[in-house]
């Protein structure tokens, strides 16, 4: 009995976790957002701390969280010359996005420097293209409309002289 009751709460869980709505991807707003001093160091010396650990280790793969820790470890013993590189990038970064961010704000879209194309904010298009067929339909709409209020009158006016 008591090994049923336990299967039954596993599947139980595994119920619960199959019902569980995904997420779903929030569409892209705006350009892409800065990165700071260590996102660049992180960029850089992933692969080399992976690597490191992994002899340490002993050729065992090696968690993302580990890698992520040692990284962060590496990055506070770095001298302020030695930090200077990754904030001179972080400073870049920020003029970049501070340049499309305005952009954006003004014209509703962005120049993406590594491919020199406007790019929209999905939303915003999205809802520009419905305003516009919405337009479109309220104007079909409003054009049956006068067409509907014609043959009223003249039915209401062929109704008038009937009665005469």
């Amino acid at each position: 009995m008591d090994v049923k009751k336990r299967n039954e709460s596993k599947n139980k869980d595994k119920k619960s976790k199959d019902t569980k709505e995904k997420k779903e991807k929030k569409e892209k707003e705006g350009p892409k957002g800065k990165k700071n001093a260590y996102m660049y160091f992180a960029l850089e010396n992933r692969e080399k701390v992976r690597t490191d650990l992994e002899k340490k280790a002993k050729g065992d793969d090696v968690k993302g969280k580990e890698v992520n820790k040692e990284l962060s470890n590496r990055y506070k013993e770095l001298t302020e010359k030695e930090k200077a590189k990754f904030t001179e990038l972080a400073d870049m970064d920020k003029e970049r996005f501070e340049r499309q961010l305005a952009e954006y704000e003004s014209k509703g879209y962005w120049i993406d420097e590594e491919t020199g194309e406007k790019t929209y904010d999905v939303d915003k298009k999205k809802n520009e293209l419905k305003s516009k067929s919405t337009k479109k339909d309220d104007s079909k709409d409003k054009k049956q409309d006068k067409k509907n209020d014609k043959k009223k009158s003249k039915k209401d006016e062929s109704s008038d002289e009937e009665d005469d």
